[in-house]
């Protein structure tokens, strides 16, 4: 039987690391929604008052930041599996490969 000791910091670096893990989770959900929402502006550039050049111009402006909003969503769903590997430690629990 293996022997968890827990003590203060224990507890507050779980509590800390949970607390971390869902901001984590509002960050890749607010990254997502944005993706969306760039997407959704993006499929309205049909307007017939944009030239075609401004259209284009739009577009690559747009998917640049789609880009970069889902390089965040990845960026913070490691972040978040690196905080759960962490939570699990911290509870003397196995973590997989």
């Amino acid at each position: 039987m293996v022997s968890l000791t827990i003590d203060d910091q224990t507890v507050t670096a779980y509590t800390a690391l949970q607390e971390l893990r869902f901001l984590y989770d509002a960050y890749r959900a607010s990254s997502r929604a944005h993706v969306m929402v760039l997407q959704r502006i993006e499929s309205g550039l049909g307007d017939r008052r944009m030239t075609g050049e401004e259209r284009n111009r739009t577009r690559l402006e747009l998917i640049r930041h789609a880009s970069l909003a889902s390089e965040t969503d990845a960026v913070f769903a490691i972040r978040a599996e690196q905080v759960r590997r962490r939570l699990l430690e911290l509870r003397d629990l196995p973590v997989p490969p």
